[in-house]
């Protein structure tokens, strides 16, 4: 039963002789892998590069110990760049690529207000960067400052 989630794991195998009931214990260790979707790049990448989509990008499907090292929403890698040089035909992992600011401090930014089937949307101004998944601040037309987690260029949501 905890063989379940992918990684290593020890897997005990009983062994019963029915004929003089002699019995066996083994011990051995089993990696246990889950297949998901991941992206690749069809050409090099040099380093601090920040137009992912440039450089051919494809879906493929592998098998890993670790699933949450990669990459599997393609819009995501748009708020990216390279850390390093990147080699063709390589799983992209996270470790790869670092965010980008979507934010600038004093930029004007939308913010979406949602709450349950309502939303509700204005300006603000940031008082900080942002990347994606960051809670900035942001000054209202009141100079009140309101918090929102940042979703994409320019744009806040706050629930």
């Amino acid at each position: 039963e905890q063989c379940k989630r992918p990684g290593n794991h020890g897997l005990k195998i009983e062994i019963t002789n029915p004929v003089n009931q002699i019995e066996k214990k083994l011990w051995t260790d089993i990696i246990i892998q889950e297949k998901v979707n991941v992206f690749f790049f069809s050409k090099n990448v040099p380093s601090q590069s920040s137009d992912l989509a440039n450089f051919g990008l494809y879906e493929k499907q592998i098998y890993t110990t670790n699933p949450n090292n990669y990459f599997v929403n393609q819009k995501e890698l748009s708020f990216y760049k390279t850390t390093r040089n990147l080699n063709k035909n390589v799983p992209i992992q996270r470790s790869d690529l670092f965010p980008k600011n979507l934010i600038k401090p004093n930029a004007q930014v939308k913010v979406i207000f949602k709450q349950g089937t309502i939303s509700i949307s204005r300006n603000a101004t940031s008082t900080q960067y942002g990347k994606l998944n960051d809670s900035i601040k942001m000054r209202i037309k009141n100079n009140k400052f309101i918090v929102g987690r940042v979703i994409d260029y320019n744009k806040v949501k706050v629930e």
